[in-house]
């Protein structure tokens, strides 16, 4: 009896094991990739990526000077809407069009940065 017990109980961990890897085999963090087709040369889309990240750096102010607030979902410093609403933005932040810093560049990979406008965490 003691011999059929602890079968059924190895058994039952075993199954919860393999149970377990299948829900919980993704990863813990957000990952994905993109690949985009567009109908225009490397050299014009790096021109353009170099140029938002330099019209979106860190001394642009972001919508409602979120950057300035150093409280979560505090309230902007000045009246603005959402961009392309009417909607007033009353919780920082209001905006992620602020705050890029390039990294890097080479002929063909720029890497760098994007610091949400209240808390600074880099994406």
């Amino acid at each position: 009896r003691n011999m059929t017990k602890s079968v059924f109980c190895q058994l039952f961990v075993l199954i919860a094991l393999c149970y377990l890897n299948v829900v919980y085999s993704y990863p813990d963090h957000a990952e994905c990739r993109v690949m985009y087709k567009i109908p225009t040369t490397c050299v014009e889309v790096k021109e353009r990526i170099l140029n938002q990240i330099s019209e979106w750096d860190r001394s642009s102010s972001c919508p409602g000077n979120c950057h300035l607030v150093s409280k979560r979902r505090g309230p902007p410093l000045f009246d603005v809407n959402y961009e392309g609403t009417d909607t007033a933005c009353t919780a920082c932040p209001c905006g992620q069009k602020c705050l890029y810093q390039l990294s890097s560049q080479s002929d063909n990979l720029i890497t760098g940065s994007h610091f949400t406008p209240v808390i600074k965490y880099e994406d």
